[in-house]
């Protein structure tokens, strides 16, 4: 999903989760969006989707 893409209050709430999610351990994101998504699949989709590309793009400017 591309920020673009939803209206800035869909953008706020997935922002505001992301960036909780990024603070927690990688083993503690699924309970966390468990209980944050309350069963809105598609939410937790759109931060899925972009805690994926966080650490797809990992540390690419330290190859440079």
């Amino acid at each position: 999903m591309n920020p673009a893409e939803m209206n800035s209050e869909r953008w706020r709430v997935v922002k505001s989760l992301l960036e909780s999610a990024l603070e927690l351990k990688a083993e503690d994101r699924c309970a966390f969006l468990d209980q944050a998504c309350a069963g809105d699949e598609a939410l937790r989709l759109d931060v899925e989707c972009f805690i994926a590309a966080h650490e797809q793009a990992g540390d690419f400017i330290g190859h440079l």
